[in-house]
């Protein structure tokens, strides 16, 4: 999964020229600086897309943003192998389409 980092808390949605990135998963950090000071920052699981993009298109855009299609075809054809797995990739989907629903465009 993709992380970025950023010094402050994200917003969840954020649109900057043509690009739409969605930020997921927030995880707070310290680490000592240059100086010996501690600082926080955060790291996000994120997915891009386009501001202009439907449901279905950021549902995909979240969705491959973990999965490539050949891991989701894997997932689905061996859910009764490793149904773990397979829970944790309904468990994203759901994730994915409750962004694409709070997300509410340009």
């Amino acid at each position: 999964m993709k992380r970025a980092t950023a010094q402050t808390q994200q917003d969840t949605y954020q649109v900057s020229g043509g690009l739409l990135q969605i930020y997921w998963d927030e995880k707070e950090h310290t680490r000592e600086d240059m100086e010996g000071e501690t600082e926080t920052y955060y790291s996000y699981a994120y997915a891009n897309a386009k501001p202009s993009d439907g449901y279905a298109e950021l549902v995909r855009a979240i969705m491959h943003s973990q999965y490539t299609y050949d891991d989701e075809i894997a997932l689905i054809n061996n859910q009764a192998d490793e149904p773990e797995k397979y829970a944790d990739y309904q468990a994203f989907r759901q994730l994915a389409k409750d962004l694409a629903n709070g997300y509410e465009g340009e």
